[in-house]
């Protein structure tokens, strides 16, 4: 070993050290790296791109929808017609004046004023005329002191006031009263739903419940007698 430094120092040359540094990377390896790093930044970046130019190419629509509504004139703004009202014809069963108002029609006057009820009796048809005339004779002798008229387009029997009546239909006659929920009915003889008159449906002359009527007519006459004439519905019933 002295032999070979000794050898060295005589050259003049020192012993090399041995070098602390790394060898440097091959420059292959470096530009992968380079181009790694390269593409993930563009892939981060791409995104963003897009949405830029989305939002360039929404605000360019935009632009141009609001550039063309500003552009075209605006029409009117409409306004609702006013309907006129309709003239009002005048009705075909009304008569009416100048100015379109109806006159006043007379009052009716009904076609039996001034018949007698011996004339009515003859009009109507048999089977009614016979019904008519039996209760007819029937009030004439329970009740000797009524009088009778025609009223309200039928015979009416009276003793202080009306209290019974014979109106003829087209199935049927009624003999009604005029207080006749004031009256005992054991065989539920009495129809109607008024506050005070009641009626008999009679259909054939030769079935007229002649007792019972006639305990109807009694006490009705006896009713006017003692409690005056009865209410009329002057609103309803117009005298012939």
């Amino acid at each position: 070993m002295a032999k070979k430094k000794r050898a060295t120092r005589a050259a003049g040359k020192k012993p090399a050290k041995k070098s602390s540094k790394k060898p440097a990377k091959k420059p292959a390896k470096k530009a992968k790296k380079a181009a790694k790093k390269a593409a993930k930044k563009a892939a981060k970046k791409a995104p963003k791109k897009a949405a830029k130019k989305a939002a360039k190419k929404a605000a360019k629509k935009t632009a141009k929808k609001a550039a063309a509504k500003s552009a075209k004139p605006k029409a009117p703004a409409r306004t609702k017609a006013v309907a006129q009202p309709k003239p009002v014809a005048p009705r075909a069963d009304k008569e009416t004046d100048g100015n379109n108002k109806p006159v006043p029609k007379a009052p009716k006057v009904s076609p039996l004023r001034g018949t007698t009820i011996d004339e009515f009796i003859t009009s109507l048809p048999d089977w009614q005329r016979d019904i008519v005339q039996v209760i007819r004779k029937l009030v004439r002798d329970t009740a000797p002191d009524s009088a009778e008229a025609m009223k309200w387009g039928q015979p009416v029997f009276e003793v202080n006031g009306p209290f019974c009546y014979l109106k003829p239909f087209t199935t049927y006659v009624n003999f009604g009263f005029w207080r006749g929920n004031d009256l005992p009915d054991p065989r539920n003889l009495l129809e109607g739903g008024g506050e005070r008159m009641r009626h008999v449906k009679l259909t054939n002359a030769n079935e007229v419940p002649s007792e019972a009527l006639a305990s109807f007519i009694r006490l009705s006459a006896e009713l006017n007698r003692a409690c005056g004439s009865p209410a009329i519905p002057q609103a309803t019933q117009t005298e012939v």
